[in-house]
């Protein structure tokens, strides 16, 4: 049908006060039907290999291995993170050029928000010394492009754009009951696509998540 895919590892209780396992596992990124089933296989053994293991054993936590197969956002421009509260309450925004992938694995530092709760105030540093971003490839994939001048210049987020994050992390907080920790993208239209909603698990008791699987995935 012309569309790609993503196959995300995840996997219940690998978040925790305690402990972080996101990541772990592989994901693949831009994926053509016909090669999700081999991506999954790989992502599945990804969980089983000897640090994973070494991991776990060191916690003492046993994550439950788990990979969720989205579609991929057409022409993703800009993607990020927000985490709707921190330690004062505020909300956080990080954002980068091209895919999130660059962002989660740490190859690309990104631009940073905070929304300030007492009076909205917008504190935006940006990151100036980036040099690449990671980008979609049309036959299927992903690729590190080299980022303009103009790019390295501008900033990632203007103001109605976060303004606009804003209203969606008030929403899904107040939806899940909890803070959260949200993955998005931002189309060339300039539409914004929520990719993943998550308990963030050092404000949230590890009962409540015990009870709730699936908002840890």
């Amino acid at each position: 049908d012309g569309k790609k895919y993503a196959v995300r590892s995840s996997g219940v209780g690998e978040d925790g006060a305690n402990h972080a396992f996101a990541g772990m596992a592989k994901t693949a990124l831009n994926i053509d039907k016909d090669n999700v089933y081999a991506k999954v296989k790989e992502g599945w053994k990804s969980f089983f290999t000897d640090t994973c293991i070494e991991d776990m054993v060191k916690v003492g936590i046993v994550v439950q291995p788990a990979l969720l197969i989205q579609e991929m956002v057409v022409g993703v421009q800009k993607a990020g993170v927000m985490f709707t509260r921190d330690n004062s309450g505020n909300l956080t925004i990080e954002g980068v050029l091209g895919l999130g992938e660059g962002l989660v694995s740490g190859r690309i530092t990104p631009d940073h928000i905070i929304v300030r709760v007492a009076d909205g105030r917008i504190d935006y540093r940006r990151a100036l010394n980036n040099m690449i971003k990671i980008e979609e490839k049309s036959q299927g994939g992903t690729r590190v492009a080299k980022i303009s001048a103009e790019e390295k210049i501008e900033r990632i987020l203007d103001e109605d754009t976060i303004r606009q994050l804003q209203k969606i992390a008030d929403i899904l907080e107040e939806d899940a009951g909890y803070p959260t920790d949200i993955e998005f993208a931002i189309d060339e239209s300039g539409n914004i696509f929520v990719l993943q909603r998550r308990a963030i698990t050092t404000f949230v008791q590890q009962e409540q998540i015990e009870e709730e699987p699936l908002q840890t995935v």
